[in-house]
């Protein structure tokens, strides 16, 4: 074994701690577990490599010459004044909410910030400190650390950033103090959290529901409950869990979807931003934690039975941005800010909980979907939204969202992409409060330093896991000193051998191995998990078509995808920065149509020869097996890790039922539905409910397509704007309706829904819907709209840039109860 050296190995070992002089954290839970300090936990190997190159050769170090929002100076000299964004540089060609610029700032500086300190960057960290020292020279004798103008401050009464900007403002500066020992930033953090304190409470609430508004700066702004649970656990005074009480028991809307009453609600699923839930899915585990109640314990219970329900094949939920109450599977679209959110507060439920189930999520997504929708081997691009089943990227689709750039029109993705790993590292171990003992929650290349029993203590974790099974833990100790070991063990591995030193008490429970010893330099643990290959079931959905659903391949934290044959070309560049927008073609797809027969095995294959530094390049495991064309032929294919695709298939249709089209939602094949199947001898005149309208005739042509979905014929809008209706009857405010249809759309083309009033003839009211899809392939499309007034009897549709369209289904439901003031509608892909 390679042992630290001499006195550099010391000295690093001194300082581990250094940051408050004290070994223990002041806040306790009742699993006695908590985060160490920022920066006792450290990357190594390809985590290291990967985070130092993100900072070097990625867009995040230059993110104020991508992105306008991120250079505004609205901490200190530029704070707003809530009605004008104060822009200093390059204009944004549209309206922003102030509050989104301090969102962006604050993302931006807390990650490069955290990325400075974790790999080495002196560059970076004084950089950091520069920052840190001009916020608390502004920071004025009340305390006030935020964006806003004394004028407006802390006194909103309509949507605001207060807390969510300030929130990311004190994440930044605790991380600081936490790496650098500075008491002076905890002591400004403090007196910025106690004016908040001082100034909301049952005299004055904060949350927007009171004075019957609402809005997302608000809703972020539960993220506040970061900071109040890093300070009790720094300070254990209990004024913060006392606040954080108030605050989600009194001042959060009751019927917030993360509330006590809604959690206990044996149906209730998510619908709402999933980036918000992240946020937010901690906050009843934390007050649980500091003031346990049973209905606390059951909503808690019942949240992480939720979750299950939405986790996707390779880690998240669906969020594009709702949740919508979509069940998980490979195509539902995943935001990183939420796949970075999920994993802060899964790290935060596994400290509350001990719940392995939390641990065994993060480390799904941290090994599929985080990897998955970021450029390799360095963050030059990331996509915002994402999902696990892709035959193509549209660069254009969701407002430019799918794509994989290095900033989208929110760039709060971007900065969730650096900042991932950074949270993932230092959650890797923990720490028992309540006698020496760390607790290895993820396993990698990593290094903690940190005291036990008032000695320091290294333990470096050489491996290259989730590439390898094996596991070796290098020890090192000031002096001797006793402290117990816990491993986590996969839930998917068969077996976990370990050799431990000669004389380690070694015991199995509760799904951790606990090693407990008196360690000194020199000892080493080595593990080795034996990870089957897993088949997976899943639901039919978008892509898979079969009555029997279909199901994907893991082994270990690894899922594993087909790739397909693509190109990646630049094609916007961000104020001349040198950082891009790409376009992903795919030029091969073969074998995306094809299936799986379960009982097929796939085995591994290791590939010696990739590299170490940089393995989602060249993935040094592969599975190979074969797999079933439509025709019954089976072909023998390699499937690589999910993180290291672009376009892919991930779920597998079940060869032995599959379909000729995908899974309609409930109700859309019923027979008193209206159904409009192009055909050719389609004649709009003729039609009972359809009308074209358009500049001239003919400007939605009937023409032939051997490929559309139905009958061989469609209608197409080669360019501009084409029209039509199609008649509802007699709507009723009670009835909720279902429109489906077959659409392919070029990048730049849209459908748009609308519910009209038809003797009025307005196009520029009632929109319900917009969709973009795919330019090579049919899609279907659903959208499902409540509240229909009845003077809106007209369905319109608008076909832009190219849009064909085929197969219009209109479903009407009656259902009791009360219309709906407005519409509210949602829509979904299938």
């Amino acid at each position: 074994m390679k042992l630290y050296q001499g006195m550099m190995a010391m000295a690093a070992l001194l300082l581990a701690g250094a940051a408050s002089g004290a070994e223990d954290r002041a806040g306790t839970y009742p699993t006695h577990l908590t985060l160490l300090r920022s920066g006792e936990v450290r990357p190594r190997g390809w985590m290291l490599e990967q985070m130092r190159g993100d900072l070097e050769e990625g867009y995040i170090a230059h993110y104020d010459e991508i992105s306008p929002m991120a250079a505004q100076d609205i901490f200190v000299d530029n704070k707003s004044n809530y009605e004008e964004p104060n822009l200093l540089h390059s204009p944004i060609k549209r309206k922003v909410k102030p509050w989104w610029c301090g969102e962006v700032e604050g993302l931006w500086k807390e990650s490069v910030t955290r990325l400075a300190f974790l790999t080495g960057q002196d560059h970076y960290s004084e950089i950091a400190r520069g920052w840190i020292e001009r916020i608390m020279a502004d920071q004025p004798e009340s305390g006030y650390l935020g964006m806003y103008r004394p004028e407006v401050r802390l006194q909103h009464r309509q949507e605001n950033g207060e807390l969510w900007t300030m929130t990311l403002e004190m994440l930044m500066m605790l991380s600081f103090y936490e790496y650098t020992g500075d008491a002076r930033v905890l002591d400004s953090v403090t007196r910025g959290v106690d004016l908040v304190m001082e100034t909301y409470g049952p005299h004055n609430y904060y949350f927007g529901w009171h004075y019957g508004s609402s809005g997302g700066g608000w809703t972020h702004g539960l993220a506040f409950m970061d900071i109040l649970e890093w300070l009790y656990r720094i300070t254990g005074e209990d004024r913060y869990a006392d606040f954080a009480e108030f605050l989600y028991r009194e001042d959060w809307s009751p019927k917030g979807e993360i509330s006590v009453a809604p959690l206990l609600d044996e149906n209730h699923t998510f619908s709402t931003h999933g980036a918000h839930l992240g946020e937010q899915f901690m906050v009843p585990f934390f007050v649980n934690a500091v003031r346990p109640a049973s209905d606390l314990e059951e909503a808690t219970a019942n949240a992480m039975d939720i979750l299950e329900y939405h986790f996707t094949p390779g880690g998240c939920i669906q969020s594009a941005e709702g949740v919508e109450h979509r069940r998980g599977n490979a195509d539902c679209a995943k935001e990183y800010c939420t796949i970075l959110q999920f994993t802060r507060a899964l790290n935060k439920v596994s400290m509350f909980t001990l719940d392995r189930r939390a641990a065994e999520w993060v480390e799904r997504i941290a090994c599929n979907a985080a990897q998955a929708a970021r450029f390799h081997p360095y963050l030059k691009a990331v996509q915002y939204t994402s999902s696990d089943n892709r035959l193509e990227i549209n660069e254009a689709g969701r407002g430019h969202r799918d794509a994989y750039s290095a900033c989208h029109g929110a760039p709060c993705c971007a900065m969730s992409g650096a900042r991932y790993i950074s949270y993932f590292v230092e959650s890797m171990w923990m720490r028992r409060t309540d006698h020496p003992g760390l607790v290895l929650m993820q396993y990698g290349p990593c290094e903690v330093r940190t005291r036990l029993g008032g000695t320091g203590v290294a333990i470096r974790e050489e491996t290259v896991y989730p590439f390898s099974d094996r596991v070796r833990l290098a020890i090192e100790t000031e002096t001797p000193v006793e402290f117990t070991l816990y491993l986590r063990r996969p839930a998917s591995a068969r077996r976990m051998q370990v050799n431990a030193p000669d004389g380690a008490k070694v015991r199995d429970e509760g799904g951790f191995l606990e090693i407990r010893r008196r360690w000194r330099t020199g000892d080493t643990v080595e593990l080795v998990f034996d990870y089957p290959v897993e088949k997976i079931m899943q639901p039919a959905s978008e892509t898979v078509w079969s009555d029997e659903g279909g199901c994907y391949l893991k082994r270990g934290p690894l899922v594993f995808a087909l790739p397909l044959e693509h190109t990646i070309e630049p094609i916007e560049e961000y104020f001349d920065s040198g950082h891009h927008r790409f376009d992903v073609k795919t030029l091969d797809a073969t074998g995306w149509n094809y299936a799986i027969d379960p009982d097929e095995p796939f085995e591994l294959v290791r590939t010696e020869s990739a590299g170490e530094k940089h393995p989602w390049v060249e993935p040094p495991l592969r599975l190979r097996g074969r797999l079933v064309t439509r025709g019954g032929e089976k072909v023998e294919v390699e499937l690589v890790p999910l993180g290291s695709t672009k376009v892919r298939r991930v779920v597998f249709p079940l060869h032995s039922s599959l379909t000729d089209e995908p899974p309609l939602p409930e109700g859309m094949a019923l027979s008193e539905g209206r159904a409009l199947l192009f055909h050719d001898s389609f004649e709009p005149g003729g039609e009972r409910f359809v009308r074209l309208h358009g500049e001239a005739d003919g400007s939605l042509p009937l023409v032939a397509d051997p490929s559309s979905a139905r009958g061989g014929h469609c209608l197409r809008h080669a360019e501009g704007n084409g029209y039509f209706t199609v008649k509802l009857g007699d709507p009723k405010p009670s009835s909720r309706y279902l429109i489906g249809f077959w659409a392919r759309m070029p990048k730049t083309s849209r459908v748009l829904i609308y519910a009209l009033d038809e003797a009025k003839g307005e196009w520029d009211e009632g929109k319900i819907g917009v969709f973009q899809g795919i330019p090579s392939r049919w899609k279907y499309f659903c959208l499902e709209a409540e509240g229909i007034a009845e003077t809106q009897d007209t369905l319109g549709l608008h076909l832009a840039g190219g849009a064909e369209i085929d197969d219009l289904r209109v479903i009407e439901i009656e259902q009791p109860g009360p219309g709906r003031e407005k519409i509210k509608a949602h829509g979904f892909y299938w």
